[in-house]
């Protein structure tokens, strides 16, 4: 329960344990891809004051493997989707992965949900094995070593100033930047120049040119919505270096920061301490979106941790305990806001409650056990979109090993934590 949240690195590395477990329990936490990259990124750094060294990311891994955290598939999928006539543009939720389509033996339909390569870095992280890691990440991290230079970008796209000599605010920017995608002999280039950067199965390919070309759309904004907004998103940047609006500094990061905005479209909120966020970013939320700086977050998150141990009586909380929460009866909280914004039924009631671990129920464990044992594949299309009402169930696919950190966020090994306590 609760809003879609997006954090990026500099937000997350801010926040303590105790903040981290209230944000868990108030939000959702959608993990864009970019996230572990951008880790990985400061890794393979020269170590100064700035970036992360291995004890920090092992820390920061801990506070990404948490039961109610899901990571978003990767804006490429979610781009071809869109130009296929599945969009995803207004969905405000995390996005995932289905690895099958399945039947069980009651022939309902679900999805298995897999793990992503992002995961799986993070939990090699979480061990220390900084080397494997790396390789799973190789593929991404080698699109963002090849990045073109920020210098030879704004040359390129000098000529703009033939037309518009000067641009000197945001808003303006934006409108440059409509103008110039409205181009009708832009519509074909855009398409074109996606797919052959990305290699895509030709029967993919030919269902979206014949799309493209037999159901007459005139404009890619009404084509693909969401492919129309990444690509607005770049345009803008690109113009934004030639009057100097964003800094020609070459750098991963400048593309790392740049990739976060992608993802915008999957959440109800997005937070940073990014300046590079704060000042071109929030261009591209909706009107029914939210960002918060950070550093307001964590002081809300603060605030609320200080009510609930004051306000702890009796029940003398334990961090590493399960326990339910809702936001405090505070009208100037951050947290408090979001909650009635984005859940327009929800009244303050119960704050904190405390919830026992659930005893193992050895049939129920028997007959989860069976019915995945038994589950058959079934035709599947990798864009095929999940409905709702045609879905009888979801189960993620997920690995962990005794000596993994604990899903639940405890910071304590698998063994010791929730394992320890289902056999206990």
């Amino acid at each position: 329960m609760g809003p879609t949240i997006i954090l990026d690195k500099s937000s997350l590395q801010a926040l303590s344990k105790k903040e981290l477990i209230i944000l868990n329990k108030l939000y959702f936490v959608n993990v864009p891809p970019i996230l572990p990259i951008e880790i990985l990124a400061d890794l393979k750094k020269v170590k100064d004051s700035e970036t992360l060294n291995e004890k920090t990311v092992i820390e920061i891994s801990n506070k990404l493997i948490q039961s109610d955290n899901y990571y978003n598939i990767h804006y490429s999928f979610i781009m071809i989707s869109a130009l296929l006539g599945l969009d995803y543009l207004n969905e405000r939720r995390t996005l995932v992965k289905a690895k099958s389509k399945v039947k069980d033996k009651d022939d309902e339909i679900g999805f298995l949900l897999e793990e992503s390569d992002e995961q799986k870095a993070v939990r090699e992280w979480q061990k220390g094995n900084f080397s494997e890691s790396e390789k799973i990440l190789a593929a991404q991290w080698r699109s963002y070593v090849k990045q073109i230079d920020l210098q030879v970008s704004r040359e390129q796209w000098s000529g703009v100033k033939n037309k518009v000599p000067e641009c000197n605010s945001f808003s303006y920017l934006l409108s440059l930047t409509d103008s110039f995608i409205a181009n009708v002999p832009m519509q074909d280039q855009l398409i074109f120049a996606f797919l052959e950067d990305l290699p895509l199965d030709q029967k993919f390919s030919s269902k979206i040119f014949y799309r493209w070309q037999s159901e007459n759309f005139k404009f890619i904004k009404d084509f693909a919505p969401y492919f129309y907004f990444v690509n607005r998103i770049n345009t803008a940047f690109h113009i934004g270096l030639v009057y100097n609006l964003i800094s020609a500094k070459t750098s991963d990061k400048t593309f790392i920061d740049l990739e976060y905005l992608y993802y915008l479209p999957f959440c109800n909120i997005f937070s940073s301490r990014d300046h590079f966020h704060k000042d071109f970013g929030v261009n591209f939320l909706f009107e029914d979106q939210t960002f918060i700086d950070g550093d307001e977050l964590k002081a809300d998150l603060g605030n609320i941790i200080l009510k609930l141990e004051s306000e702890d009586g009796e029940l003398k909380i334990d961090w590493d305990e399960n326990f339910h929460l809702e936001p405090p009866d505070d009208k100037d909280s951050f947290t408090y806001k979001m909650w009635r914004k984005y859940l327009p039924s929800w009244h303050p009631g119960w704050f904190y409650r405390k919830s026992a671990y659930p005893q193992k129920d050895e049939k129920l464990s028997s007959e989860l056990n069976e019915r995945v044992q038994q589950l058959e594949n079934i035709d599947f299309d990798p864009f095929e979109k999940f409905k709702d009402k045609e879905t009888d169930f979801t189960t993620t696919v997920r690995y962990i090993t005794l000596d993994d950190q604990c899903p639940c966020g405890s910071g304590k090994k698998f063994k010791d934590c929730c394992f320890n306590k289902a056999n206990g």
